[in-house]
């Protein structure tokens, strides 16, 4: 799943399966998963309501957060539950919410302090 994501947009036949993956119980998976389909970039309308969900997990909110992040502003949905994870206890879920608000709206990003 992981090497997938490195194709980029490239890869877009894989989303379904990627997005599939998300389902199971397997952490390693479901991170690659995530991981790629935020370096695809592709099905906006369907990935990001998807990639949301995952910022409430606290094993793979960080690597949800870098994906919308890649998807810039077309992730502006994902803003009201990034926020919060400015204030995470685990550091890099606070970095990716930082640099994902920075990608998805600047504004946004600069009203909660994130330099």
């Amino acid at each position: 799943a992981g090497s997938l994501g490195e194709l980029g947009p490239a890869a877009k036949a894989a989303v379904p399966a990627l997005i599939e993956a998300l389902n199971g119980k397997d952490s390693g998976l479901q991170e690659s998963a995530i991981q790629s389909l935020g370096n695809i970039r592709s099905e906006p309308d369907v990935v990001i309501p998807i990639l949301i969900s995952f910022l409430t997990n606290d094993d793979l909110n960080d690597e949800a957060a870098t994906a919308l992040g890649n998807f810039g502003s077309l992730a502006k949905a994902a803003v009201p539950k990034i926020i919060p994870l400015l204030n995470a206890q685990d550091k890099d879920a606070r970095f990716a919410a930082q640099m994902a608000l920075k990608k998805i709206d600047p504004i946004a990003a600069a009203k909660a302090g994130v330099k």
